[in-house]
């Protein structure tokens, strides 16, 4: 049994199935929920409305060349792990089209109308190249750090990727188009940033500083 929370209100008991809850994508008025069920190289998919209404999808076997954590992305909104993408169906089933990514990526997700994810950076020494970059680069291979990607939600064509400490960040995006990034810190890019150019961290107690300053004045 999960809860749906909304302001002013109380909770709403929301019918579930029981396992990790390893995506959650907004559609339309509601929400579809990724769940791996204990102990199973399955996933199910679960829609939830905005009153609590659930329906829960039917059992789907893990798609057959990736691994990785199964998430849930794009527009159309499609289900993803490690290479492999489906599309997921009005019936919570999906359609293989044969559709991949260029490389394996650990996770991701939504991102309003951008998608993400997370995987290693590339060294144009495997098959898939310097993929998810359009080509050749050198970096600086002192400390480990993780590429962050940004995509067109509707084709999933890489727009941005840009170095991360973290393999499995928190990811939002506020209303003038930033993405914010948890990892140390709270790291903030855009869609449109150089590749491989380093995020800039969010001064978040300048920001409570100036918050605090605002309303002393007042």
């Amino acid at each position: 049994m999960w809860r749906l929370y909304t302001p002013g209100s109380d909770s709403t008991a929301v019918a579930a199935v029981a396992g990790h809850v390893n995506s959650i994508a907004v559609e339309r008025d509601g929400w579809v929920v990724c769940v791996q069920p204990p102990a199973e190289s399955v996933v199910r998919l679960v829609r939830v409305s905005g009153t609590g209404h659930s329906t829960i999808g039917p059992v789907i076997p893990q798609l057959p060349r990736g691994h990785g954590n199964p998430y849930l992305a794009g527009d159309p909104l499609r289900l993803v792990r490690g290479v492999d993408v489906a599309f997921v169906e009005p019936d919570l089933t999906i359609r293989d089209d044969g559709e991949q990514l260029g490389r394996s990526q650990f996770h991701g997700g939504q991102l309003g109308h951008f998608a993400w994810s997370i995987g290693h950076p590339p060294d144009g020494t495997s098959s898939a190249g310097w993929w998810p970059l359009s080509g050749p680069v050198t970096y600086e291979r002192g400390e480990q750090f993780w590429l962050f990607t940004i995509y067109d939600a509707t084709t999933l064509t890489p727009l941005t990727s840009v170095p991360v400490i973290a393999t499995s960040p928190s990811v939002a995006i506020d209303d003038v188009g930033r993405i914010l990034v948890i990892a140390r810190g709270i790291q903030v890019l855009r869609h449109d940033d150089p590749v491989l150019r380093w995020p800039v961290e969010l001064d978040i107690s300048a920001m409570l500083d100036d918050s605090m300053s605002g309303e002393q004045q007042r």
